[in-house]
């Protein structure tokens, strides 16, 4: 079977193992909003699936910084496949097929979705049982999936902990970080807006 037909078959098989379980799908995500958190399950790839998440209010702030409040008013699967939504934090990583998949056929594939949505469902679970309070949530700030920290610093922002974002990052533009996200008609990378918009808030 070719990687197209695969790839095909998979996302049929997903959609309707997803519904079982409360999920939505557009793309290459299945999504479900639970307690506040925009909980993600990513798949790019057929090796694993991402389990993500972040608090709904991250994208509504981040947005706010870039003067892109009418985002809010898009579909919510924007926060987990828009090119202009925040990193969620990553929870788990999931095996998903092998090297031998081209040999797979529609019953495999919604046996193995399956048993990703039944991993997933009680991890979630086990999240919110940790953190029901998402506003209090805060993400390692050493992870390896967001090198930039935004989501990190976002929640910060959220709460009312302005004064260490600037901080932290004018400490890491000194070492010469700059952010992925980079504006060349105004000269500014993500840092610098989020620095713009501490100043002109009063949070």
């Amino acid at each position: 079977m070719k990687r197209g037909e695969l790839r095909k078959l998979s996302d049929s098989a997903r959609r309707k193992v997803s519904r079982n379980f409360g999920f939505r799908q557009s793309g290459y995500i299945n999504w479900i909003v639970n307690d506040g958190y925009f909980f993600c399950l990513q798949h790019l790839g057929f090796a694993s699936v991402y389990l993500n998440v972040k608090p709904m209010y991250a994208d509504d702030l981040w947005w706010d910084i870039f003067n892109l409040s009418e985002n809010k008013k898009c579909p919510t699967s924007l926060r987990g496949i828009g090119a202009f939504s925040i990193h969620a934090a990553q929870l788990k990583e999931y095996a998903f097929l092998d090297e031998c998949a081209e040999e797979t056929n529609e019953e495999e594939l919604s046996e193995k979705w399956q048993n990703i949505f039944c991993l997933a469902v009680p991890d979630i679970e086990d999240f919110l049982r940790n953190h029901p309070n998402v506003d209090a949530f805060i993400p390692n700030k050493n992870c390896n999936y967001d090198a930039d920290k935004l989501l990190y610093f976002i929640t910060l922002l959220h709460n009312g902990r302005k004064n260490e974002v600037v901080q932290a990052i004018k400490e890491l533009k000194v070492k010469g970080h700059s952010c992925q996200f980079y504006d060349w008609a105004s000269g500014m990378d993500s840092y610098d807006f989020i620095l713009k918009w501490c100043e002109n808030s009063r949070i």
